[in-house]
């Protein structure tokens, strides 16, 4: 068995298993702290926004051949530099796997399913996807609310222009300056995508089996997160394995533990060390 992990962040999980010839995402989760590094979308002028001074580049080779259009682009607001453009979105890892070669996408809530539309539009996605029906709901929901909260504002010209390599080393340091994948940076999917991918998930229900191809068999188990959120057990011939985002016991269904004492193999991203009590 082969395990890559794709996500960012522990708490972005996005992982990809190989196991009998099956390949198998678990969850895609979206970078959404990276939208920390541009300035709010006003839907009105806004003098505090505006008033904020324009950021300017400290190496006389680069801002000489600067134009003036770009570098207006960053404005400064208590030692932080910040982008003002449509926010653009950071993905999961694609280099290590070819997306297009995966067989299924188990995704364990809805915080977890944010970048689905972009897998299947941009990286060629074509396998099965399942979710508990509450997360589909919740999921569609998310999306929808978040790309009517970027596209709402008025449009843009600058929206990537400010992807300068030269300009980026000129930036002082700090949390955008540190943010080297910035080229990587997506738009965000529109309503179409939205809808493109939300059809594609099948619904399923707590302690469903699902028979992968005859050879794997998936069963979601509540993990006590929010409504419809779940773990996964992966069972082969010979192996169990129960990959694990996240349990708490935050929701009045609970998490379910007896998988870990039943499993072969336990796949964790987020690791805790304080207890939650359960009354």
């Amino acid at each position: 068995m082969e395990v890559f992990c794709l996500g960012n962040k522990p708490w972005q999980p996005c992982y990809v298993m190989r196991m009998n010839h099956t390949t198998i995402m678990l969850d895609c989760s979206l970078d959404l702290p990276v939208l920390l590094n541009f300035l709010p979308l006003p839907l009105v002028y806004s003098p505090k926004l505006s008033g904020l001074p324009r950021w300017q580049c400290k190496d006389p080779s680069i801002a000489v051949d600067l134009p003036e259009d770009i570098a207006r682009l960053f404005r400064e607001n208590v030692g932080h530099v910040f982008i003002e453009s449509l926010p653009l979105f950071r993905l999961p890892e694609t280099g290590l796997v070819d997306l297009s070669t995966v067989d299924a996408l188990l995704l364990s809530n809805c915080f977890s399913a944010l970048a689905l539309p972009f897998l299947i539009e941009k990286y060629g996605f074509s396998g099965k996807i399942f979710a508990t029906k509450p997360t589909v709901t919740f999921t569609k929901q998310l999306m929808e609310e978040l790309s009517h909260y970027i596209y709402r504002a008025p449009p843009t010209d600058h929206s990537a222009q400010w992807k300068n390599d030269s300009l980026w080393s000129s930036l002082p340091d700090g949390t955008l300056k540190e943010s080297s994948d910035f080229h990587n940076w997506k738009e965000l999917y529109t309503m179409e995508g939205i809808q493109k991918a939300i059809s594609r998930i099948q619904p399923i229900s707590y302690s469903e089996t699902i028979d992968l191809f005859h050879h794997v068999k998936v069963t979601a188990l509540s993990s006590g997160f929010c409504l419809g959120s779940c773990n996964w057990i992966i069972e082969t011939e010979y192996n169990k394995v129960s990959p694990s985002s996240c349990e708490q016991y935050t929701h009045t269904v609970s998490w379910i533990s007896v998988i870990m004492g039943l499993s072969s193999g336990l796949s964790l991203s987020t690791l805790q060390q304080y207890a939650h009590t359960h009354s």
